[in-house]
Protein backbone atom coordinates (compact mmCIF):
# COMPACT_ATOMS: atom_id res chain seq x y z
CA UNK A 1 0.00 0.00 0.00
CA UNK A 2 1.38 3.41 -0.92
CA UNK A 3 1.43 6.14 1.83
CA UNK A 4 0.40 9.66 0.88
CA UNK A 5 3.31 12.00 0.31
CA UNK A 6 3.66 15.05 2.58
CA UNK A 7 3.13 18.37 0.97
CA UNK A 8 6.31 20.03 -0.10
CA UNK A 9 4.81 23.32 1.06
CA UNK A 10 4.69 22.21 4.77
CA UNK A 11 7.26 24.38 6.69
CA UNK A 12 9.56 22.87 9.40
CA UNK A 13 8.43 23.66 13.02
CA UNK A 14 10.82 25.74 15.42
CA UNK A 15 11.52 29.07 17.24
CA UNK A 16 12.39 32.34 15.67
CA UNK A 17 15.51 34.28 16.67
CA UNK A 18 13.40 36.84 18.54
CA UNK A 19 11.72 34.12 20.56
CA UNK A 20 15.09 32.61 21.49
CA UNK A 21 16.45 36.00 22.59
CA UNK A 22 13.38 36.67 24.72
CA UNK A 23 13.72 33.26 26.38
CA UNK A 24 17.40 33.93 27.10
CA UNK A 25 16.55 37.31 28.64
CA UNK A 26 13.89 35.77 30.88
CA UNK A 27 16.31 33.03 31.95
CA UNK A 28 19.04 35.58 32.64
CA UNK A 29 16.70 37.62 34.80
CA UNK A 30 15.76 34.48 36.69
CA UNK A 31 19.43 33.61 37.29
CA UNK A 32 20.17 37.14 38.56
CA UNK A 33 17.25 36.95 40.96
CA UNK A 34 18.35 33.53 42.18
CA UNK A 35 21.97 34.68 42.67
CA UNK A 36 20.86 37.76 44.57
CA UNK A 37 18.66 35.61 46.76
CA UNK A 38 21.53 33.17 47.28
CA UNK A 39 23.91 36.04 48.13
CA UNK A 40 21.55 37.45 50.75
CA UNK A 41 20.92 33.98 52.15
CA UNK A 42 24.65 33.23 52.26
CA UNK A 43 25.23 36.52 54.07
CA UNK A 44 22.66 35.62 56.72
CA UNK A 45 24.15 32.14 56.99
CA UNK A 46 27.68 33.52 57.32
CA UNK A 47 26.60 35.95 60.01
CA UNK A 48 24.68 33.30 61.95
CA UNK A 49 27.45 30.70 61.64
CA UNK A 50 30.22 33.14 62.55
CA UNK A 51 28.28 34.46 65.51
CA UNK A 52 27.62 30.94 66.72
CA UNK A 53 31.29 29.98 66.38
CA UNK A 54 32.37 33.01 68.38
CA UNK A 55 29.75 32.32 71.02
CA UNK A 56 30.76 28.66 71.42
CA UNK A 57 34.50 29.35 71.46
CA UNK A 58 34.12 32.18 73.96
CA UNK A 59 31.89 30.13 76.25
CA UNK A 60 34.31 27.18 76.22
CA UNK A 61 37.34 29.38 76.90
CA UNK A 62 35.61 31.28 79.70
CA UNK A 63 34.38 28.06 81.32
CA UNK A 64 37.88 26.57 81.19
CA UNK A 65 39.54 29.52 82.91
CA UNK A 66 36.68 30.17 85.33
CA UNK A 67 36.72 26.52 86.46
CA UNK A 68 40.43 26.76 87.27
CA UNK A 69 40.00 30.09 89.03
CA UNK A 70 37.57 28.45 91.43
CA UNK A 71 40.35 26.00 92.34
CA UNK A 72 43.06 28.67 92.63
CA UNK A 73 44.92 28.60 95.93
CA UNK A 74 43.76 25.21 97.17
CA UNK A 75 46.36 23.83 99.63
CA UNK A 76 48.24 27.16 99.41
CA UNK A 77 46.29 29.27 101.91
CA UNK A 78 48.88 29.50 104.65
CA UNK A 79 51.81 29.32 102.24
CA UNK A 80 50.84 32.71 100.85
CA UNK A 81 51.30 34.51 104.18
CA UNK A 82 54.81 33.10 104.73
CA UNK A 83 56.34 35.84 102.58
CA UNK A 84 57.26 33.69 99.56
CA UNK A 85 57.24 36.23 96.75
CA UNK A 86 58.68 33.45 94.57
CA UNK A 87 59.69 29.80 94.85
CA UNK A 88 63.06 28.46 93.75
CA UNK A 89 62.47 25.77 91.12
CA UNK A 90 65.40 23.70 89.86
CA UNK A 91 64.94 21.65 86.70
CA UNK A 92 67.42 18.77 86.60
CA UNK A 93 66.63 18.15 82.93
CA UNK A 94 67.91 21.58 81.94
CA UNK A 95 70.20 22.23 84.92
CA UNK A 96 68.64 25.68 85.32
CA UNK A 97 66.96 27.30 88.35
CA UNK A 98 64.26 29.94 88.16
CA UNK A 99 62.49 32.00 90.80
CA UNK A 100 58.96 31.01 89.87
CA UNK A 101 55.99 33.11 90.99
CA UNK A 102 53.77 30.62 92.80
CA UNK A 103 50.64 32.54 93.72
CA UNK A 104 47.05 31.32 93.43
CA UNK A 105 46.44 33.92 90.73
CA UNK A 106 48.82 36.30 88.99
CA UNK A 107 48.19 38.73 86.14
CA UNK A 108 51.20 39.07 83.82
CA UNK A 109 53.61 37.08 86.03
CA UNK A 110 57.37 37.59 85.58
CA UNK A 111 59.30 35.13 83.38
CA UNK A 112 56.21 34.48 81.25
CA UNK A 113 56.53 35.85 77.69
CA UNK A 114 53.88 38.40 76.80
CA UNK A 115 50.96 37.37 74.64
CA UNK A 116 49.34 39.36 71.84
CA UNK A 117 49.29 43.14 72.19
CA UNK A 118 46.87 44.51 74.79
CA UNK A 119 46.17 41.08 76.30
CA UNK A 120 47.10 39.62 79.70
CA UNK A 121 48.80 36.39 80.66
CA UNK A 122 47.22 34.62 83.63
CA UNK A 123 48.87 32.21 86.06
CA UNK A 124 46.57 29.94 88.08
CA UNK A 125 48.02 27.57 90.69
CA UNK A 126 46.51 25.07 93.11
CA UNK A 127 47.21 21.73 94.74
CA UNK A 128 45.14 18.64 95.49
CA UNK A 129 46.88 17.14 98.49
CA UNK A 130 45.07 15.76 101.53
CA UNK A 131 47.78 17.24 103.77
CA UNK A 132 47.13 20.02 106.25
CA UNK A 133 47.22 23.43 104.57
CA UNK A 134 48.72 24.96 107.74
CA UNK A 135 52.15 23.54 106.98
CA UNK A 136 54.00 20.61 108.54
CA UNK A 137 56.81 21.03 111.06
CA UNK A 138 60.05 19.05 111.03
CA UNK A 139 60.85 16.36 113.55
CA UNK A 140 64.43 17.58 113.56
CA UNK A 141 66.51 19.86 111.38
CA UNK A 142 67.18 18.74 107.80
CA UNK A 143 70.65 17.19 107.53
CA UNK A 144 70.68 15.89 103.95
CA UNK A 145 69.90 17.49 100.61
CA UNK A 146 67.57 14.67 99.64
CA UNK A 147 65.35 13.91 102.64
CA UNK A 148 63.32 15.75 105.28
CA UNK A 149 62.10 14.24 108.59
CA UNK A 150 58.60 15.48 109.41
CA UNK A 151 57.03 15.74 112.84
CA UNK A 152 53.48 14.94 111.68
CA UNK A 153 51.23 14.23 108.72
CA UNK A 154 54.04 12.42 106.87
CA UNK A 155 51.71 9.66 105.77
CA UNK A 156 49.73 12.09 103.60
CA UNK A 157 52.55 12.19 101.03
CA UNK A 158 52.55 10.08 97.90
CA UNK A 159 55.43 9.55 95.50
CA UNK A 160 55.32 12.20 92.81
CA UNK A 161 53.82 14.89 95.07
CA UNK A 162 55.09 18.44 94.67
CA UNK A 163 55.88 20.22 97.93
CA UNK A 164 57.44 23.51 99.04
CA UNK A 165 59.84 23.90 101.95
CA UNK A 166 59.93 27.26 103.73
CA UNK A 167 62.67 28.35 106.13
CA UNK A 168 63.74 31.79 107.39
CA UNK A 169 66.61 33.32 105.45
CA UNK A 170 67.06 36.92 106.54
CA UNK A 171 64.40 39.38 105.42
CA UNK A 172 63.07 37.00 102.77
CA UNK A 173 62.36 33.33 103.56
CA UNK A 174 63.83 30.56 101.44
CA UNK A 175 61.04 28.83 99.54
CA UNK A 176 62.05 25.79 97.45
CA UNK A 177 60.07 23.34 95.30
CA UNK A 178 60.71 19.59 95.68
CA UNK A 179 59.36 16.35 94.19
CA UNK A 180 58.67 13.43 96.55
CA UNK A 181 60.41 10.24 95.38
CA UNK A 182 59.92 8.04 98.49
CA UNK A 183 57.44 8.35 101.34
CA UNK A 184 56.30 6.47 104.41
CA UNK A 185 52.69 6.31 103.21
CA UNK A 186 52.14 2.62 102.50
CA UNK A 187 49.09 3.45 100.40
CA UNK A 188 50.92 5.79 98.09
CA UNK A 189 54.67 5.12 98.13
CA UNK A 190 54.72 2.41 95.43
CA UNK A 191 56.85 0.21 97.71
CA UNK A 192 59.62 2.79 98.17
CA UNK A 193 61.18 3.46 101.58
CA UNK A 194 62.84 6.77 102.57
CA UNK A 195 66.62 6.60 102.94
CA UNK A 196 66.81 8.16 106.41
CA UNK A 197 67.39 5.37 108.92
CA UNK A 198 66.80 4.91 112.62
CA UNK A 199 64.05 6.96 114.21
CA UNK A 200 63.35 8.84 110.96
CA UNK A 201 62.28 5.89 108.83
CA UNK A 202 58.67 6.33 109.86
CA UNK A 203 58.50 10.08 109.29
CA UNK A 204 60.69 11.21 106.40
CA UNK A 205 60.05 12.16 102.79
CA UNK A 206 62.75 11.78 100.12
CA UNK A 207 63.31 14.02 97.10
CA UNK A 208 66.26 12.38 95.35
CA UNK A 209 67.43 12.47 91.73
CA UNK A 210 67.02 8.71 91.25
CA UNK A 211 64.33 7.21 89.05
CA UNK A 212 61.29 6.15 91.10
CA UNK A 213 57.75 4.79 90.88
CA UNK A 214 55.26 7.64 90.77
CA UNK A 215 51.87 7.12 92.38
CA UNK A 216 49.02 7.64 89.92
CA UNK A 217 45.28 6.87 90.16
CA UNK A 218 45.84 4.05 87.68
CA UNK A 219 48.79 2.59 89.62
CA UNK A 220 52.54 3.08 89.91
CA UNK A 221 54.34 4.52 86.89
CA UNK A 222 58.10 4.77 86.30
CA UNK A 223 59.24 8.40 86.53
CA UNK A 224 62.38 10.52 86.56
CA UNK A 225 62.47 13.45 89.02
CA UNK A 226 62.24 16.88 87.43
CA UNK A 227 62.68 19.31 90.31
CA UNK A 228 65.31 17.70 92.56
CA UNK A 229 69.09 18.09 92.77
CA UNK A 230 71.76 15.90 94.35
CA UNK A 231 73.35 18.90 96.06
CA UNK A 232 71.89 22.07 97.56
CA UNK A 233 69.39 23.71 95.23
CA UNK A 234 70.51 27.15 94.05
CA UNK A 235 68.31 30.03 92.97
CA UNK A 236 68.52 31.85 89.63
CA UNK A 237 71.42 33.95 90.94
CA UNK A 238 73.38 30.85 92.00
CA UNK A 239 72.81 31.20 95.75
CA UNK A 240 72.52 27.88 97.60
CA UNK A 241 69.28 27.56 99.53
CA UNK A 242 69.66 26.63 103.22
CA UNK A 243 68.35 23.40 104.69
CA UNK A 244 65.04 23.57 106.51
CA UNK A 245 65.23 24.23 110.23
CA UNK A 246 63.16 22.43 112.85
CA UNK A 247 60.42 23.89 115.00
CA UNK A 248 57.75 26.40 113.99
CA UNK A 249 60.11 28.33 111.69
CA UNK A 250 60.65 25.61 109.11
CA UNK A 251 57.48 24.34 107.42
CA UNK A 252 56.60 22.00 104.55
CA UNK A 253 53.55 22.49 102.31
CA UNK A 254 52.41 19.51 100.29
CA UNK A 255 50.64 20.51 97.05
CA UNK A 256 50.12 16.95 95.85
CA UNK A 257 49.71 16.70 92.08
CA UNK A 258 49.99 20.45 91.75
CA UNK A 259 48.64 22.42 88.79
CA UNK A 260 50.50 25.56 87.71
CA UNK A 261 48.85 26.69 84.50
CA UNK A 262 49.60 29.79 82.43
CA UNK A 263 47.05 31.10 79.91
CA UNK A 264 47.98 33.50 77.12
CA UNK A 265 46.57 34.77 73.82
CA UNK A 266 49.05 33.99 71.06
CA UNK A 267 48.23 34.61 67.41
CA UNK A 268 44.52 35.07 68.14
CA UNK A 269 44.32 31.71 69.92
CA UNK A 270 43.98 30.91 73.62
CA UNK A 271 47.02 28.84 74.63
CA UNK A 272 47.98 27.12 77.87
CA UNK A 273 51.25 25.92 79.40
CA UNK A 274 51.54 23.52 82.34
CA UNK A 275 54.57 24.73 84.34
CA UNK A 276 54.89 21.40 86.15
CA UNK A 277 55.31 19.54 82.86
CA UNK A 278 57.08 22.15 80.71
CA UNK A 279 59.11 25.37 80.78
CA UNK A 280 56.55 28.17 80.51
CA UNK A 281 59.27 30.79 79.93
CA UNK A 282 59.36 29.53 76.31
CA UNK A 283 56.52 30.26 73.89
CA UNK A 284 57.21 26.90 72.19
CA UNK A 285 55.66 25.10 75.18
CA UNK A 286 52.23 26.74 74.91
CA UNK A 287 49.52 24.48 73.50
CA UNK A 288 46.51 25.94 71.60
CA UNK A 289 43.28 25.18 73.44
CA UNK A 290 40.59 27.42 71.88
CA UNK A 291 40.74 29.16 68.49
CA UNK A 292 39.71 32.74 67.67
CA UNK A 293 40.12 34.23 71.15
CA UNK A 294 41.52 37.73 70.68
CA UNK A 295 41.36 39.40 74.08
CA UNK A 296 41.92 38.35 77.69
CA UNK A 297 42.04 40.87 80.52
CA UNK A 298 41.82 40.55 84.32
CA UNK A 299 41.69 42.75 87.42
CA UNK A 300 42.31 41.80 91.04
CA UNK A 301 39.65 42.22 93.69
CA UNK A 302 41.91 43.04 96.66
CA UNK A 303 41.30 43.48 100.35
CA UNK A 304 43.82 46.24 101.14
CA UNK A 305 42.32 47.71 104.32
CA UNK A 306 43.04 48.53 107.06
CA UNK A 307 46.76 47.98 106.44
CA UNK A 308 49.02 45.70 104.43
CA UNK A 309 51.17 45.23 107.51
CA UNK A 310 48.33 43.18 109.01
CA UNK A 311 48.02 39.52 108.12
CA UNK A 312 44.28 39.81 107.47
CA UNK A 313 42.13 42.62 106.11
CA UNK A 314 38.64 43.81 106.94
CA UNK A 315 36.91 42.28 103.93
CA UNK A 316 36.43 45.39 101.77
CA UNK A 317 37.23 44.85 98.08
CA UNK A 318 38.87 47.31 95.70
CA UNK A 319 39.62 46.60 92.05
CA UNK A 320 43.14 47.20 90.75
CA UNK A 321 46.07 45.69 88.86
CA UNK A 322 48.82 46.08 91.46
CA UNK A 323 52.02 44.08 90.97
CA UNK A 324 51.80 41.27 93.53
CA UNK A 325 55.58 41.08 93.91
CA UNK A 326 55.82 44.55 95.48
CA UNK A 327 54.48 43.47 98.88
CA UNK A 328 54.55 40.07 100.58
CA UNK A 329 50.95 40.47 101.76
CA UNK A 330 49.43 41.27 98.35
CA UNK A 331 49.12 37.66 97.07
CA UNK A 332 47.07 36.66 100.12
CA UNK A 333 44.85 39.75 99.73
CA UNK A 334 43.48 38.77 96.32
CA UNK A 335 39.91 37.78 97.12
CA UNK A 336 38.31 37.82 93.67
CA UNK A 337 38.99 38.26 89.97
CA UNK A 338 37.08 40.22 87.34
CA UNK A 339 37.99 39.19 83.83
CA UNK A 340 36.84 39.69 80.26
CA UNK A 341 37.35 37.47 77.26
CA UNK A 342 36.56 38.33 73.64
CA UNK A 343 36.00 35.74 70.91
CA UNK A 344 36.09 36.52 67.20
CA UNK A 345 34.07 35.00 64.38
CA UNK A 346 36.00 32.59 62.18
CA UNK A 347 34.68 34.01 58.88
CA UNK A 348 35.06 37.55 57.58
CA UNK A 349 32.02 39.60 56.75
CA UNK A 350 31.84 41.08 53.25
CA UNK A 351 32.71 44.78 52.85
CA UNK A 352 30.08 47.35 51.88
CA UNK A 353 29.58 48.87 48.44
CA UNK A 354 32.49 51.24 49.06
CA UNK A 355 34.79 48.31 49.81
CA UNK A 356 35.05 49.04 53.55
CA UNK A 357 34.40 46.69 56.44
CA UNK A 358 32.04 48.19 59.00
CA UNK A 359 30.89 45.04 60.82
CA UNK A 360 32.62 46.19 64.06
CA UNK A 361 33.11 49.97 64.04
CA UNK A 362 34.58 50.39 67.54
CA UNK A 363 37.93 48.84 68.46
CA UNK A 364 37.51 49.30 72.21
CA UNK A 365 33.90 48.39 72.81
CA UNK A 366 32.72 45.67 70.44
CA UNK A 367 29.50 45.39 72.41
CA UNK A 368 28.35 48.92 73.22
CA UNK A 369 25.43 47.67 75.27
CA UNK A 370 27.97 46.41 77.83
CA UNK A 371 30.16 49.52 77.90
CA UNK A 372 29.96 49.62 81.69
CA UNK A 373 32.21 46.58 81.80
CA UNK A 374 35.14 48.57 80.51
CA UNK A 375 34.67 51.29 83.08
CA UNK A 376 35.13 48.69 85.82
CA UNK A 377 38.18 47.03 84.28
CA UNK A 378 40.60 49.60 85.73
CA UNK A 379 42.97 50.07 82.81
CA UNK A 380 42.45 46.64 81.25
CA UNK A 381 40.44 47.78 78.24
CA UNK A 382 40.17 45.97 74.93
CA UNK A 383 41.82 47.28 71.76
CA UNK A 384 40.81 45.15 68.78
CA UNK A 385 42.74 47.32 66.32
CA UNK A 386 45.91 45.45 67.27
CA UNK A 387 44.43 42.04 66.39
CA UNK A 388 44.79 42.42 62.62
CA UNK A 389 44.54 45.08 59.93
CA UNK A 390 41.09 43.80 58.90
CA UNK A 391 39.68 43.61 62.43
CA UNK A 392 36.53 45.51 61.42
CA UNK A 393 35.51 42.68 59.06
CA UNK A 394 34.75 40.31 61.94
CA UNK A 395 32.07 39.92 64.58
CA UNK A 396 33.03 39.64 68.25
CA UNK A 397 31.44 38.15 71.34
CA UNK A 398 32.33 39.63 74.70
CA UNK A 399 32.26 37.61 77.93
CA UNK A 400 32.78 39.04 81.39
CA UNK A 401 32.61 37.47 84.83
CA UNK A 402 33.66 37.92 88.44
CA UNK A 403 34.99 34.89 90.30
CA UNK A 404 35.54 34.83 94.09
CA UNK A 405 38.74 33.00 95.04
CA UNK A 406 37.13 31.04 97.84
CA UNK A 407 40.30 29.05 98.60
CA UNK A 408 42.13 32.31 99.31
CA UNK A 409 39.33 33.37 101.65
CA UNK A 410 39.80 30.36 103.92
CA UNK A 411 42.44 30.45 106.61
CA UNK A 412 43.65 27.46 108.68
Amino acid sequence: MNLPRLSRTLRAAGFTLVEVMIALLIGLIGIVVMMQTFSVSEGFKRTATSGTDAQINGAVALYMIQRELRMAGFAMNNLMVQGCTSVVVYNNKTGVSIDMPLFPFYVNPPLVPAGDANTDTLLIAYGNSTSSVAGMQLLTAQTTNNSIPLASNWDSFQTGDIFVSVTPNGATPSCVLHEATATTNSAGNCGLTPTLGGAYNGSSVDFSTNAYQQHQPTGCVAATPTFNKSSAITDAAGNAQPMVVAGTSGLIYNLGNAAIHVYAIRGGTLTMCDWVAADCTSTANYTPVVDDIVSLRAVYGMNLTPSLSATLGDGQITWNRNDLSTNVYLPSRVMAVTMELTARSALKEKPNAAGNCVTTPNANKPDLSQAWIYDSMAGANIDLSTVSSDWQCYRYKLYQTTVPLRNSLWRP
